[in-house]
């Protein structure tokens, strides 16, 4: 848009057929599992809303977790709601 300062943007999934995934064979590395994770950061707005995580995490990696909402201070406007997470490597949350 040609501005400048803070930039955001917003994202919709239609067909809400929204899958994250950690890579094929990621814990096949080693006896601890380091897999992806999907991270929310520095923001304290947003929805995060029928989505499926699966095949996340770093085991017993602090900070690794499949769904990480990282330093979003008091986050009245972040929300998680029906998600479904499944075969993971670490805490979800």
């Amino acid at each position: 848009h040609g501005g400048s300062g803070d930039v955001a943007a917003e994202v919709a999934a239609v067909s809400r057929n929204v899958r994250i995934r950690g890579a094929p064979g990621c814990a096949e590395r080693g006896s601890k599992p380091r897999c992806g994770h999907f991270i929310v950061s520095h923001t304290p707005h947003g929805i995060v809303c029928g989505v499926e995580f699966t095949n996340l995490g770093a085991h017993t990696t602090l900070g690794k977790y499949p769904i990480h909402a990282h330093m979003c201070g008091n986050a009245s406007a972040l929300a998680f709601s029906a998600n479904a997470i499944h075969k993971t490597y670490q805490r979800s949350f």
